[in-house]
Parts: C-alpha cells; sequence; structure tokens
C-alpha cells in the first residue's frame, strides 16, 4: 500500500510545533511525500517588514530536517 501525503501552505512558525512528528511521518517508506514550504524572502529585515513571526534560520532549519 502506498499513500500520497501534501502538506500545503506552511510556514516555519506552524510547522516547528509539529516537525519531528511530521518528519516521522512524511520518511516512512511507504508514503510519498510533498512539503510546500513557501520562501517569501531570504532577508530578516524584510521578513520584519512583512511582518513574519519567523527568520530566515528558521526555514534553514525546517529544511534541513529531511522531510
Amino acid at each position: 500500500m502506498f499513500i500520497f501525503f501534501i502538506i500545503g501552505m506552511t510556514n516555519p512558525p506552524y510547522i516547528m510545533e509539529h516537525l519531528e512528528k511530521m518528519a516521522k511521518i512524511l520518511n516512512h517508506p511507504n508514503v510519498y511525500a510533498f512539503l510546500h514550504l513557501p520562501v517569501q524572502s531570504g532577508s530578516n529585515p524584510v521578513l520584519d517588514k512583512m511582518n513574519r513571526e519567523y527568520k530566515k534560520e528558521d526555514f534553514h532549519y525546517v529544511c534541513g530536517k529531511k522531510i
């Protein structure tokens, strides 16, 4: 059995709370994983002006979790 699992339109503050559990699920051999994590800026000053609740370092951390 194969499961197609899509997580879409999320960002680091919301995904970080569940990151370990999500990584475990998305790395299961019977799961086709797709994670849509939009990059809005690679600049912390720009993210601040956009009133984002995260920094570029948060995005790098999420991307580095082998999801």
